[in-house]
């Protein structure tokens, strides 16, 4: 089996370089040992979408491989949209518990500013204590619905500090939204073979519809083909969101769809 989804090489690009991403023949195992609290760290990625007859036995071979990790309690499954009609799986997977997820694929070579800059924004690479401290506090206080900010907190501390490691070593960097000395919007970018992936674009709740987002996507879009001429740069977002409707006026155009299923950890408090 042959990962040629630009989606799941950018996916993958992490575990590359931190983890494990294993050839199965039929399937690759993805896994984040730094981080088994990481649903869509550690998960099977299938050659297709799975008939709902099959179900079952996907999930038991996601047990099996993951065995020697008993710190992973989720179960998670990805695969690139290959078309075909998913609604038969799709409730299977719905009366066995799991959430189905769709997420498009972007790409572009090159960006186009939509709007001025916001007065008083500016744009700077995290590089102190300081700034990371505040990037960690604003991902916490923007986390997913269903987390404390204690557990997120610890969650999101360990996937930074693996950002940081990548970030060292050369493989990326973060960026900062600025009004003064405070953070109102940030997001990382790393790269690999021609591939620049976008990574955690978030706003602060009381700076939004106010451009932010779209200017510090086209400020990093920038800076990265201005070092990495020609590289591929591929964000994520959910199907049907504003983020999408944000990075399609940018240039950014879909090139293919990635779907999910998750089992979320019993006594997960969302």
């Amino acid at each position: 089996m042959e990962i040629s989804s630009i989606g799941f090489l950018s996916e993958t690009l992490f575990q590359r370089y931190n983890g494990i991403v294993r050839d199965l023949g039929d399937c690759f195992e993805v896994r984040t040992p730094e981080s088994y609290d990481f649903w869509f760290g550690n998960y099977l990625l299938l050659a297709e979408p799975p008939d709902a007859q099959v179900i079952e036995g996907w999930i038991a071979r996601f047990e099996a491989i993951f065995a020697d990790a008993p710190a992973v309690r989720h179960k998670c499954l990805q695969w690139l949209d290959d078309g075909r009609d998913t609604g038969a799986m799709q409730l299977e997977f719905k009366r066995l518990g799991w959430k189905f997820d769709q997420t498009s694929v972007l790409s572009a070579t090159m960006s186009k500013a939509v709007r001025h800059v916001p007065n008083g924004l500016s744009f700077r690479e995290i590089t102190d204590v300081d700034g990371w401290s505040k990037v960690l506090e604003h991902h916490v206080l923007t986390r997913p619905d269903g987390f404390t900010a204690d557990l997120y907190r610890v969650f999101k501390s360990k996937r930074l500090q693996m950002f940081r490691t990548l970030i060292t070593a050369g493989n990326g960097h973060w960026y900062g939204a600025f009004k003064g000395t405070d953070l109102v919007a940030d997001m990382g970018i790393f790269h690999r073979e021609g591939i620049s992936r976008f990574q955690e674009v978030s706003t602060h709740p009381d700076h939004r519809r106010q451009g932010i987002c779209a200017a510090l996507v086209h400020y990093v879009s920038s800076e990265e083909q201005a070092a990495r001429r020609g590289n591929q740069m591929v964000i994520l977002a959910d199907r049907g969101e504003p983020a999408e409707r944000v990075y399609k006026s940018l240039g950014y155009a879909e090139i293919e769809q990635m779907q999910s299923v998750v089992l979320r950890p019993k006594g997960w408090d969302g």
